[in-house]
């Protein structure tokens, strides 16, 4: 393209047609995850508010919607704890390619800046797909210029919607980058210009501005024979002709965010006219500055220049406070015959104010909290709103897999593009189009996610025990409570794990288990595995390295054997079961 065809471009004259919508979506959530102060939700004022409130509102301002954003995100990282979640490299590589230069090395140890795909999915494109469902990711290598042995080394970079200025699907795209060009303009040295990316099916270009125009420092062709940016999608909002516009999975969170943004910085004021203490105190004293001596009275005004205005002292009263907090209040007896006021008892006290309001505010922000990750039905990351009888709503994880699984379906589909994309530019001249394909590893979208917090799943567990739900069902919620509790510790997980699963009457206290084995609800090896099931575990192991490996019915083969000879060893405390069975 010629410099006149992009010219409109670079100077912001010529957008896509749907650039207003996508950049209206994208900082409309960006708005509450940056952290910047949300300006149009704030300024107007509010009834009856002063200038001096609302100064004092604006500047105190404190951007706590950004915690929900961030509580979002750090709980849909968890994805990649999943325990199906998988990269699976193919080992079907060309010869021609060196042992340490395979996919699986590239992508997984010497992926640039983050060592692998895996944490630039996790750390930078999360964050952004919920933010701007249509940024645009380009993946291109983070040198153009190599030696002949050398293999590029490719890495996504994400333009957010407001600088992506033209996309047309798999032809063009034009996008403004952060970076800043340097350049001399008269006597100003290193005056920054834009930077922006011309990006075809064969080429990548990079434009500079300059002091006069914008010049070509770089032209990449890759020859890929397609475009090797995407966006990253989400929920299909609207299309403008062949253009689709996308909008965040969480973009149901924004309204109920804006009235938090907004009620929260009505508290602030709130405190200010309500909580603070306002003394009042009864004036007697006459104003020594604006005391008129013709009259014999404070006037409460003063001359300024050739104008008359108020007394700054007494603000126009004519009478000022004696007391302070280490001196004594003397207070002039008032003449109630000339048609004074007689003085109120005490002369000084404090304004009373309705401090419930406060309160009220409060809990509307922490309902509305509430009521914005419940759009998305992660309401389990905060606290049940106090005093909300009824209102609570409990977790569908039916719902909540769901949504969890669509975010997961489209960070695969990105990490599928980037594979295939890098791959091609990695490998384009060492290796064939189907050999290339066939190296494209393959990521499997998980289905059983770890994303309900510890304290959800303890309270879920405690009301589960409460109500004395099924050994069974309380077995099931226990070994997921030792998962979530023992992530990080995998040698406890996997002893309670097994404790639980091996367990024949499981959930249940010792004097249940002693009334079903007198009731012959179980057998008497049974009931011996179930009583002493840790310690039996200990010796399994100890016997058998591999015994977390096996099947459970050789692990149960095996507990059988132990409490057989733990039977033969202690026959005679055996036999008092038997005994208070038989009578």
């Amino acid at each position: 393209m010629e410099v006149k065809e992009l010219l409109p471009y670079f100077k912001g004259q010529k957008k896509h047609i749907a650039y207003d919508k996508t950049t209206e979506l994208y900082k409309a959530i960006k708005l509450h995850s940056s952290g910047e102060k949300p300006l149009g939700l704030l300024n107007d004022y509010r009834p009856s508010e002063t200038t001096e409130i609302k100064d004092y509102r604006l500047k105190i301002h404190e951007p706590i919607t950004r915690e929900v954003i961030t509580q979002i995100s750090t709980s849909l990282s968890k994805i990649r704890r999943s325990s199906d979640w998988s990269v699976r490299y193919s080992d079907d590589i060309p010869s021609k390619i060196a042992s340490d230069e395979i996919p699986r090395e590239y992508f997984e140890k010497k992926f640039p800046y983050l060592e692998s795909l895996n944490n630039w999915v996790f750390s930078i494109l999360l964050n952004q797909y919920l933010i701007d469902a249509n940024a645009v990711c380009l993946v291109m290598p983070t040198e153009l210029e190599i030696n002949e042995t050398e293999y590029f080394k490719p890495y996504p970079i994400i333009f957010n919607s407001d600088n992506v200025y033209e996309y047309e699907y798999n032809k063009l795209a034009i996008v403004k980058s952060n970076d800043k060009a340097i350049f001399r303009k008269g006597k100003s040295l290193n005056v920054e210009g834009d930077k922006f990316y011309v990006i075809t099916t064969t080429y990548i270009q990079i434009w500079e501005q300059t002091a006069k125009s914008y010049d070509l420092v770089s032209e990449w062709n890759h020859n890929l024979g397609y475009l090797p940016c995407f966006k990253l999608r989400g929920i299909i909002n609207c299309a403008y002709d062949k253009e689709i516009v996308w909008e965040s999975r969480i973009n149901s969170i924004i309204p109920r965010l804006n009235k938090v943004a907004r009620q929260d910085s009505d508290l602030d004021a709130g405190i200010v006219t309500h909580l603070y203490p306002e003394a009042w105190e009864y004036a007697s004293q006459p104003c020594e500055k604006c005391f008129d001596h013709h009259s014999g009275q404070s006037t409460g005004k003063v001359k300024s220049g050739d104008n008359i205005v108020g007394c700054s002292t007494c603000s126009g009263t004519g009478v000022v406070a004696n007391s302070g907090p280490y001196k004594k209040m003397v207070i002039r007896p008032t003449n109630q015959n000339m048609g004074e006021s007689p003085v109120p008892t005490p002369p000084k006290g404090y304004i009373e104010k309705p401090l419930e309001i406060i309160k009220i505010q409060d809990e509307i922000i922490e309902k509305n909290t509430y009521k914005a990750l419940s759009a998305i039905n992660m309401q389990f990351l905060v606290q049940t709103p106090a005093n909300q009888s009824g209102y609570a709503k409990d977790v569908d994880r039916d719902e909540l897999n769901n949504f969890v699984y669509s975010i997961a379906e489209d960070l695969v589909w990105v990490m599928d593009k980037v594979y295939k994309i890098g791959i091609d530019i990695r490998y384009g001249f060492v290796a064939t189009e189907e050999q290339r394909k066939a190296m494209c590893p393959s990521v499997a979208v998980p289905e059983k996610y770890d994303i309900l917090s510890l304290n959800f799943l303890m309270e879920e567990l405690a009301v589960a025990v409460e109500k004395k739900l099924p050994p069974s069902i309380l077995n099931s919620m226990m070994i997921e409570f030792a998962n979530k509790k023992f992530y990080n510790e995998p040698e406890i997980k996997e002893d309670l794990t097994l404790s639980l699963k091996l367990d024949p009457m499981p959930c249940i206290s010792i004097d249940e288990k002693a009334t079903i084995r007198m009731n012959n609800g179980v057998s008497e090896i049974d009931y011996i595995i179930s009583c002493n099931l840790i310690r039996f575990l200990t010796i399994a192991k100890e016997q058998n390295e591999k015994f977390s490996d096996l099947t459970y019915t050789e692990q149960i083969d095996i507990l059988t054997k132990i409490a057989t000879d733990y039977k033969k060893k202690n026959e005679p405390s055996v036999s008092i079961i038997a005994d208070a069975n038989t009578k």
